[in-house]
């Protein structure tokens, strides 16, 4: 051993056993926790690329950035993919560019980039691609729902409210195994795309399974339709809960699995509308009142004098002359209503 390192050792090995442990162990902390330093600095940093990816989506993702060599990492479940965050936006708009991903993993995020130089139709087509993807996220949260899609058609506002077209919306959901919807879960995902979208109708949304089923109602609501499921659940319960309980009256009679019991019901879920009208004879009451009212004027003559006599020049135009003149040996003024004639149109002399 040489010199040096044995005037260094002497004090180490010159402490109890006890207390060489603890230094050793002291020691070794050190240089784990220096060790680990150096790691966590030199470690890159991974954010998420993309998000809730169905397996196409992730499967060709993936072989884009093989063929890129970028590093990558893959989420648990399989969902996400993480890159190094200084590549995060590139590879993004990379991919975007390229149709990637088709299953609308694309949000809002798509705006996290400014880019000033966009114009306003490419705007409003992001815009609604983040609509698109935004809404087909949170419809595939539901439970039974393996993936979603949704497609907006939003026409441009008119100055004129005639000429003004309805948004619509089409949502193709793909459904776990062995797990459909119920008609009140049908209504909700409408109800969230024509909420989420100004101006829309429900009547407007049509919801279909990846087998081309028409999920939703079809043309506009009414009250018998929205009553439909309503009865025939009320139907199925009905009739379930009598094959019950006839069921666990005959297990205890002939012993269990030597009966079975099947009940049909029928209801009768007619609606009628009465209109009805009362009089009552006894009271005085108005029950129609017609009103008509008419005015009529006479013609008024201009009298002319000459001398003692009273010469009438006539009716004012557009009204009838009299029948008759009358002579006066005074001068006078009178005034004379006297109703026109059926037809005539000579003037007194």
């Amino acid at each position: 051993m040489p010199e040096g390192l044995k005037k260094l050792l002497d004090p180490f090995l010159s402490l109890p056993t006890s207390k060489r442990l603890i230094v050793a162990g002291v020691a070794a902390c050190s240089l784990l926790a220096f060790a680990a330093l150096i790691f966590v600095a030199n470690r890159t940093d991974y954010r998420p690329l993309f998000a809730n990816l169905t397996t196409e989506d992730a499967g060709e993702i993936v072989k884009k950035l093989k063929d890129q060599k970028v590093a990558y990492q893959i989420s648990a479940d399989g969902k996400a993919i993480l890159v190094p965050s200084d590549k995060v936006y590139e590879l993004r708009l990379s991919l975007a560019g390229e149709g990637l991903p088709q299953g609308g993993g694309i949000g809002f995020e798509i705006f996290d980039r400014k880019n000033f130089g966009m114009t306003e139709f490419v705007q409003k087509l992001n815009y609604q691609r983040a609509l698109q993807g935004e809404l087909s996220r949170t419809i595939a949260q539901l439970a039974g729902v393996e993936q979603a899609r949704v497609h907006l058609v939003i026409p441009e506002k008119s100055l004129f409210k005639d000429s003004e077209k309805p948004p619509t919306a089409s949502v193709v959901l793909k459904m776990k195994s062995n797990r459909t919807l119920r008609e009140n879960e049908v209504q909700g995902v409408v109800h969230l795309v024509s909420s989420a979208i100004e101006g829309m109708d429900t009547e407007n949304v049509t919801v279909l399974d990846s087998r081309g089923k028409v999920l939703s109602r079809t043309g506009p609501s009414d009250a018998t339709g929205k009553l439909t499921s309503t009865m025939q659940e009320t139907q199925r319960n009905y009739e379930k809960n009598l094959e019950e309980r006839l069921q666990s009256l005959l297990d205890k009679v002939v012993g269990s699995g030597r009966s079975v019991a099947r009940v049909s019901a029928t209801f009768d879920f007619k609606q009628v509308e009465k209109y009805e009208e009362k009089y009552d004879p006894e009271t005085a009451a108005v029950r129609s009142e017609q009103r008509s009212e008419e005015k009529a004027g006479a013609p008024t003559l201009l009298p002319v004098f000459r001398g003692c006599k009273q010469i009438w020049a006539g009716p004012l135009r557009g009204q009838a002359p009299p029948v008759a003149v009358p002579r006066v040996t005074k001068p006078s003024i009178t005034k004379s209503a006297v109703p026109p004639p059926a037809s005539s149109n000579r003037s007194a002399a």
